[in-house]
């Protein structure tokens, strides 16, 4: 059984013939490490207010039937309901507000990593394209 390589040709171009790599290659690498950092960050930190949010959800859940249970009146289960849906929206109200903080932190750190480095192309290609119906799928699904 033989193994191939699955490079692509792209990847390919970006490396020199003495197989050490172009300075561009390096320099997109270098780039997608620190988006990759940033962006990690953020997924980590969503998925932290995410897990606590539900552990805060389900402790109230659990606990809100014995509370119930302990009601005397009609007007002691209806303070329960609006204990449970308040505690739930301020829960709900802090997480949200956590998030809002991850994603303005996200947004604050996208442009400081920058825009790719990219090969340019010509204007004329991306207006012919633009104005073009007939044009502007050509390439993507061929």
């Amino acid at each position: 059984m033989s193994t191939t390589s699955l490079e692509s040709h792209e990847t390919k171009d970006m490396r020199t013939e003495s197989g050490v790599r172009n300075p561009a290659y390096m320099m997109v690498r270098a780039w997608l490490t620190e988006l990759s950092d940033v962006v990690h960050q953020s997924v980590a930190a969503t998925n932290g207010i995410w897990i606590g949010l539900a552990s805060c959800c389900f402790s109230e859940n659990l606990s809100f039937p014995k509370k119930l249970v302990e009601c005397e009146s009609i007007f002691g289960i209806v303070r329960t309901y609006m204990s449970y849906y308040r505690t739930m929206l301020e829960q709900y109200e802090g997480a949200f507000g956590q998030l809002q903080q991850v994603n303005l932190i996200l947004a604050s750190e996208i442009p400081r990593v920058g825009l790719l480095p990219v090969r340019g192309t010509p204007s004329s290609q991306h207006e012919q394209t633009a104005r073009s119906p007939d044009g502007a799928g050509r390439g993507f699904f061929s």
